[in-house]
């Protein structure tokens, strides 16, 4: 045996685990939009028996609820935000304990599961994932269980694996509608596998039931039938895009990227009283009858599909530039695979490469939608045992040193520390991101002691109101005149500004000229923003 004790090396990995994530979870106030949302959702669960959030950039419908409820229970205790973080925390800590099981289920091999586990442990896309108010560590986790379960069943049979991985797969789904891209490939593999048709019909019918349910939820709220919400308002966001793209075109207007995007997202319905995308997500008539001017009604279903082809393309060599970037895996991690890779079909663990194989079919499926960094998250769980088996390796290639070759543990905690320190690229850039930042902790306080208690806030973001504990609501991109009628509407107090988002406005703003309702009370500078 390579690692002597690799129960008490599961043990170690986990405090290492929580160390790194406390360090990042106390070290700043980092919460993205999205936080906001969740964290607020969460605790108006429990406290007010609602799923509102009052400060979120997007309908609070549209986040999936497992996430949030999750959330909800520690802010009995603790802050919203705290609340988030911790509760991230334990789904991370949860993931390290996961990854030891199987691999050890999946190798026979507790050296290995151990150094599975250390390597979760380490990984600063983990690290980073778990320390934020975020859906992504309790989704990625259930992904993983959900591959996990499915591959034991593979083996073995054992239909109640295939129970578990259901229900593991609708708790995915009811935290990020991307589930059930994966949900779709795990029907295909089992057929291809050959299953009893029981077994099939068994976990589509459990994850189906689990996408009606949320689905009858979502309908009394909305009106009208969604699988999901979320994907829904994604596709107003496209729906959205071709009717600005098609205007610009027909009035030879050249588009920034960037300007196109701030256009979309905060674009105000006709009747200035909402925005666009919430407008049409709420199949406001108005709405419709705007965009359905230009719409065609035939489609020319060959360019589609070359624009499809070449929409992947370009994914993919997205896809290969944000692994090139080692964001998911540290450039260490792709030697411990290599090596793990080398001789494998020679040796007891080749289930590790099929397994690998499988499970990352699955995850091609996002070149054909948008390709975002925490997609890829999964792949680097899923190649963990293969990492794990060519970091042991490396440790019995240490034996060729005579200092070394009857000290394998020492070998393994030096690799180990080496592997640490190779990390620490991963957690300066976690940490400059996320302190970047913190100086909407730093105006919410300023809000807080400036402000009377009950306000609403309109900001381009709702960090700044959500630690200062206001209200708020998205200021729109448009001129200022069309502002007058939104901001009554939503009974806003005071807008916020940042410096250099006032630059980007389509609007030269003057704090003087503001509507006469919102009082101009004071500027005050942050960190240069």
């Amino acid at each position: 045996m390579i690692l002597k004790q690799p129960r008490f090396l599961l043990f170690a990995s986990l405090a290492v685990g929580i160390i790194l994530r406390l360090f990042f979870i106390f070290g700043n106030h980092y919460i993205s939009p999205d936080g906001t949302q969740y964290a607020l959702l969460g605790y108006h669960i429990f406290h007010d028996g609602q799923y509102v959030s009052e400060a979120g950039q997007f309908p609070d419908i549209i986040q999936p609820p497992l996430y949030p409820l999750t959330l909800g229970v520690f802010t009995l205790i603790f802050s919203p935000e705290l609340s988030g973080k911790i509760a991230s925390m334990i789904f991370g800590l949860f993931l390290i304990w996961a990854i030891f099981e199987f691999s050890l289920r999946i190798s026979k091999n507790k050296s290995l599961a151990a150094a599975a586990a250390f390597l979760i442990a380490v990984n600063p896309a983990m690290v980073s994932v778990s320390s934020q108010v975020a859906s992504e560590a309790l989704f990625l986790l259930l992904l993983f269980l959900m591959f996990a379960l499915v591959w034991l069943y593979l083996q073995k049979k054992n239909w109640q694996k295939l129970l578990w991985a259901a229900l593991a797969t609708g708790g995915a789904f009811l935290t990020r509608p991307e589930a059930l891209l994966y949900f779709g490939m795990i029907v295909l593999i089992l057929l291809l596998w050959r299953k009893p048709f029981l077994h099939i019909a068994g976990y589509v019918l459990i994850v189906s039931t689990v996408i009606l349910a949320y689905s009858s939820y979502t309908h009394s709220k909305l009106g009208y039938w969604t699988i999901s919400p979320k994907i829904n308002f994604v596709r107003t966001h496209g729906t959205l895009s071709r009717y600005f793209l098609t205007q610009d075109i027909k009035t030879g207007k050249k588009t920034d990227f960037k300007q196109h995007l701030r256009r979309l997202r905060y674009s105000l319905a006709p009747d200035r009283k909402e925005l666009a995308t919430n407008a049409l997500f709420n199949k406001d008539p108005q709405m419709i009858r705007r965009l359905k001017i230009n719409k065609s009604h035939n489609p020319d279903f060959t360019r589609s599909i070359i624009l499809l082809l070449r929409y992947a393309a370009k994914n993919t060599r997205l896809s290969i530039k944000k692994f090139a970037a080692g964001l998911a895996m540290p450039y260490l991690f792709w030697i411990f695979l290599i090596v793990g890779l080398a001789g494998l079909r020679r040796r007891k663990h080749g289930s590790l490469f099929v397994y690998s194989v499988l499970f990352l079919l699955p995850t091609g499926i996002v070149i054909f939608a948008t390709v975002e960094q925490r997609f890829f998250f999964i792949v680097a769980i899923i190649l963990t045992p293969l990492m794990a088996r060519g970091f042991l390796n490396i440790i019995r290639y240490s034996k060729r040193y005579r200092r070394l070759s009857e000290k394998e543990n020492l070998a393994g905690l030096l690799l180990a520390v080496f592997t640490l320190f190779a990390c620490f690229p991963g957690y300066a850039q976690n940490w400059k991101t996320t302190s970047s930042k913190d100086y909407y902790f730093q105006a919410g306080q300023w809000l807080k002691r400036e402000l009377k208690p009950n306000n609403k806030i309109s900001a381009a973001v709702p960090q700044a109101a959500f630690f200062a504990g206001f209200k708020y609501c998205v200021l729109p991109y448009a001129p200022l005149d069309s502002l007058d009628l939104y901001l009554q509407e939503k009974q806003v107090d005071y807008i916020l500004i940042e410096r250099n988002e006032q630059l980007k406005r389509p609007w030269n703003l003057n704090l003087d000229s503001l509507p006469r309702f919102l009082k101009h009370e004071q500027t005050k500078k942050i960190e240069n923003h």
